[in-house]
């Protein structure tokens, strides 16, 4: 199964007694890319909008001789998307309040209060998952800090970052 938007590396292993000329990467039939030498990979973005997606390839050799994998069919779902939570502190362990949590899938948090921050509908596909956070204190002094990477998986849990 892949989701919506993430990335992935097509490989295709093929051999030839001479020599392989050129390797066609096919997605739902359609020349999507060609390449004369290995690795035969291709990346790309799983689309939006559809529900599976057939992966092929096609392969020659320099007399024209032209070999066909059989055709993969996988599922393709929408990303499920997570939820970040987390808590900022100063140096001290004191909360922060009013920082900014800025997340590469493009959503952003405000730490409240008690420096308590959530973020909703984080993009999963983008990889591990963490975030950075600034903080301008009552001095003028940019505070910044990073959470600890989590795996897409445990993007639930609770993350930390303390700033300096």
């Amino acid at each position: 199964m892949l989701f919506e938007g993430e990335q992935i590396t097509f490989s295709v292993n093929a051999v030839d007694d001479v020599a392989v000329a050129a390797v066609q990467f096919l997605i739902d039939g359609h020349d999507v890319f060609t390449t004369t030498s290995a690795p035969y990979q291709y990346t790309f973005m799983v689309p939006t909008g559809v529900n599976s997606l057939t992966l092929g390839a096609e392969a020659a050799d320099l007399g024209g001789n032209v070999g066909a994998a059989t055709g993969i069919s996988v599922l393709v779902k929408p990303d499920p998307l997570t939820v970040v939570t987390g808590l900022l502190v100063d140096a001290n362990n004191t909360p922060l309040s009013g920082a900014t949590v800025p997340h590469r899938g493009g959503r952003t948090g405000v730490t409240g209060p008690n420096g308590r921050f959530s973020i909703a509908g984080v993009p999963t596909v983008l990889g591990n998952i963490f975030v950075n956070a600034s903080y301008a204190a009552t001095d003028g002094t940019l505070l910044t800090g990073t959470s600890a990477s989590l795996g897409r998986c445990a993007a639930a849990l609770p993350m930390w970052v303390r700033l300096r």
